[in-house]
């Protein structure tokens, strides 16, 4: 055979070839397409339902054992810290100091636990998906009863990839039994009680909270005030220092 009839030959293989390819692509390409992008929505939601009651609690013990405060600078009298050779036994927030009370309200603890759940519940919810790009912040709405915490998180999160793009369910609602409001007036009754005493503690006043109270003398001047639940459990704890 003479080169140009295997050039020819050669020439004609290759187009066979490619033409196979054009084929073959031309067929696939709209299966791919047509595929659908998948989106792990369901997966998301479950985990921020998870994190709104998980990072709520943690709020609340921490304002409980704090005296109202999960930021030290936030507390207007100051923090009682108390060590032992094992370590921190009390750090929480002045109720009465200087002569004067200022336990928190219901609004600056509703405000606290709104704050911590909008800047945790991302990173709880461990939102990163590999080839995904996501979207989204939280806002927090709380409020307060005496039995109860409730929760409107709206927190809808934009799932894209590629083209294509996916919305979680934007609301969630959370309610939380806790003690805590009944707990923080019973601790604003005893720290009143102080200020209108001079620091001496009324406990007529004391004793008409249907609360129980524990005072834990820390030196001469500092007293630690635990309010326990109904249900025994220690709960709201707060400093007092004696005037001088």
């Amino acid at each position: 055979m003479s080169k140009r009839g295997q050039v020819m030959i050669f020439v004609l293989v290759a187009l066979v070839v490619i033409a196979a390819i054009i084929i073959l692509l031309l067929i696939r390409s709209p299966q791919e397409e047509d595929r659908p992008t998948t989106f792990p929505t369901a997966e998301l939601e479950n985990a921020i339902e998870t994190c709104i009651e998980e990072n709520a609690r943690g709020a609340i013990n921490k304002l409980k054992s704090q005296g109202g405060f999960l930021n030290e600078e936030d507390a207007p009298l100051g923090i009682l810290e108390v060590d032992s050779d094992q370590g921190i036994i009390y750090r929480t927030a002045y109720g009465f100091k200087e002569g004067r009370s200022n336990i928190i309200s219901n609004e600056g603890l509703t405000f606290q636990i709104e704050r911590y759940v909008d800047e945790t519940l991302p990173r709880c919810a461990n939102l990163e998906r590999p080839g995904y790009t996501i979207q989204g912040s939280p806002q927090t709405t709380a409020s307060l009863s005496e039995e109860q915490l409730s929760l409107v998180v709206s927190y809808q999160v934009t799932l894209k990839k590629g083209e294509a793009s996916a919305r979680t369910k934007e609301l969630y609602e959370k309610t939380i039994s806790t003690q805590i409001e009944e707990m923080r007036r019973t601790a604003e009754i005893v720290a009143r009680s102080q200020e209108e005493n001079e620091g001496l503690l009324d406990l007529a006043e004391t004793l008409s909270t249907e609360l129980n109270i524990q005072l834990v003398p820390i030196n001469e001047q500092n007293t630690i005030f635990i309010i326990y639940s109904s249900e025994g459990k220690p709960g709201f704890t707060f400093a007092s220092e004696a005037s001088t």
